[in-house]
């Protein structure tokens, strides 16, 4: 079957879909669609958020237990809608030797032709919203990659989609990015670009004006936006974390995340990183844990491989120490297993070796085995109600949902921070002894992130373009 078949009748009421493409990873292309989406939809438009393939460890699950990209259930948040793996029906998972395969949702050994798999998905998505907002994949202009990327120029053209190019000042050398990128492209991919956005910018806006007439005169494209840092935007991040909370110069707690080689679902600690009184450090490197009211494992893709890091590194030693002065640790999920008594992988799942021990910390035992576990759920933790989720290979036999051994707690639940009375009940049990703001409002910060694009994009002229 050709694949223009797949893309069939679309609603009557339907604009064309938009793509946003950056110059490279980490532009700010899905904060620019997380944006775009709330600026659509608060106008009435019926938009969904679109990427054909990500690659990332910061995984969440939808209402029917199915596995897509964090970024994409952000995306859809913003866009009022529920989040489908329509909307990211290819999920790579980085682990030790390549990648775990998330397929629809479920994970998959085959080899699926993904811009197949992908152009399914969009012409579904199509029949169900007005407009589609697609977000690419790194930089759209890797020579070696056209013409077979199934995130970037081959999927937009498939569907029509005009293409709005995003770069960043933050990285330094923005009007390099834009012409080395142009420069990259056959002309046809150039001919689909109808403008860019310039990401992070600080500075004079009076004396950066004469720089963007003169990009817009090299090009012949003009810059439909130039958007500001927006130090208060607090929204879960698509790669590994690499940011610290705040800079707050006397904190109430430090509380410090050990970050894993292969650390997953950082979005789990957003609503700590959103409290101006708590410093949250993401720890590379071994060291003393003392000046830390709380150490948390997190997540974890490869659990075997990072538990023999831990102690190859001598990050174990110093997590030993910490226990032994009767500190508080969490682990949360794969950290949880990391804790235990012992791990086993008897089918080689993720490891050669059939059994490792683990740091001895928790009375428990974990093995790994089919299928994998990913669940929306309610837990408990001494009679307060939390909602989160679960995406694991490995079972543990556990006595309640937050095992408590000592100051030891281990949990599968992702979004455990998310519901305010657990989030309450941990950090008075670090000793933090501030006001707790009732919940993380991500929708406040949707909005906030709307109206930034508002006043420096024209939204109305950009739907414009869409319908002509």
């Amino acid at each position: 079957m050709r694949l223009e078949a797949i893309i069939m009748k679309p609603r009557i009421d339907r604009l064309s879909s938009l793509a946003i493409f950056g110059t490279a990873s980490g532009v700010g292309k899905s904060t620019v669609v997380t944006g775009l989406c709330r600026a659509f939809s608060n106008r009435g438009i019926l938009v969904s958020p679109f990427k054909a393939q990500n690659i990332s460890n910061n995984a969440g699950v939808t209402s029917d237990g199915l596995e897509m990209s964090r970024a994409q259930i952000t995306q859809a948040q913003a866009a009022r809608i529920e989040p489908h793996i329509d909307m990211n029906p290819v999920l790579l998972k980085p682990q030790q030797n390549g990648f775990q395969r998330i397929i629809n949702g479920m994970l998959s050994k085959q080899q699926n032709d993904i811009f197949l798999v992908a152009s399914r998905s969009f012409n579904r998505l199509g029949k169900k919203y007005q407009t589609i907002i697609i977000e690419g994949a790194g930089s759209c202009a890797e020579v070696n990659l056209l013409k077979t990327d199934p995130c970037n120029f081959r999927i937009a053209k498939l569907v029509g989609a005009p293409v709005i190019l995003v770069a960043d000042m933050y990285h330094g050398g923005v009007f390099s990015q834009i012409i080395g990128t142009l420069v990259c492209l056959p002309q046809k991919y150039q001919d689909m670009i109808i403008g860019f956005i310039i990401n992070r910018f600080t500075g004079s806006r009076r004396a950066f004006k004469k720089s963007i007439i003169w990009l817009e005169q090299e090009t012949g494209k003009p810059v439909l936006g130039v958007l500001p840092v927006i130090d208060s935007l607090n929204l879960p991040d698509e790669d590994v974390a690499e940011k610290i909370s705040n800079n707050t110069s006397s904190p109430s707690l430090h509380i410090g995340i050990v970050k894993l080689p292969h650390i997953a679902n950082t979005s789990d600690f957003v609503p700590l990183r959103d409290m101006s009184d708590i410093t949250v450090d993401y720890l590379d490197k071994p060291r003393d844990l003392s000046v830390y009211s709380a150490v948390i494992l997190p997540g974890t893709k490869c659990t075997i491989d990072d538990l023999l890091w831990l102690r190859k590194s001598e990050w174990a030693s110093y997590i030993y120490s910490y226990a032994r002065a009767n500190r508080h640790l969490l682990g949360i999920c794969g950290g949880m297993q990391l804790l235990g008594q012992s791990i086993h992988d008897p089918d080689h799942i993720e490891h050669t070796q059939t059994i490792v021990a683990g740091l001895g910390l928790l009375p428990i035992r974990t093995t790994f085995q089919s299928p994998k576990v990913t669940n929306k759920s309610t837990f408990y933790w001494d009679g307060i109600r939390g909602e989160g989720y679960e995406i694991h290979m490995g079972r543990t036999e556990l006595t309640a949902d937050v095992y408590e051994h000592g100051s030891i707690l281990g949990t599968y639940m992702h979004g455990f921070f998310d519901t305010y009375a657990v989030r309450s009940k941990w950090l008075k049990k670090i000793g933090y002894a501030g006001t707790l703001s009732c919940h993380t409002d991500y929708d406040k910060q949707y909005e906030t992130l709307a109206k930034k694009l508002e006043k420096y994009i024209d939204i109305t002229g950009l739907i414009k373009k869409m319908n002509t």
